[in-house]
């Protein structure tokens, strides 16, 4: 009986690829959103793929993703970047897909935290 390893592998690049579209850090296919999808980013929530592709803004100087775990329809992308003014942020991805193929994304919700200097 199969574990499911190859579809996890490819789960999981697939959430890592739509986390690092979100941020402007590479191509963000138009077909990965489904059409009524939803992102919460903040206090701001967009509807329709039109204004979640239209809200991605170009990526900032440094990404590194530290963790992505995919289950079901469910993905959570986590890590931190640092912006051209060197400030760092951490952000986590939570994303949930129309299906468990992982084909297109239903909504996303995403946080930002400022890193504190220690």
């Amino acid at each position: 009986m199969p574990d499911g390893g190859d579809n996890t592998a490819l789960k999981d690049a697939r959430a890592r690829e739509l986390a690092l579209g979100l941020m402007g850090a590479c191509a963000l296919p138009a077909t990965a959103i489904s059409e009524g999808a939803n992102w919460q980013n903040g206090a701001s929530i967009l509807v329709g793929r039109a204004a979640i592709l239209a809200a991605v803004k170009p990526a900032p100087q440094d990404i590194t993703i530290d963790e992505v775990v995919t289950h079901g329809k469910a993905a959570a992308v986590s890590g931190k970047f640092c912006r051209q003014d060197g400030t760092a942020r951490l952000f986590c991805h939570m994303i949930r897909f129309t299906n468990a193929s992982a084909a297109q994304v239903a909504s996303i919700v995403s946080f930002e935290h400022q890193v504190r200097a220690r």
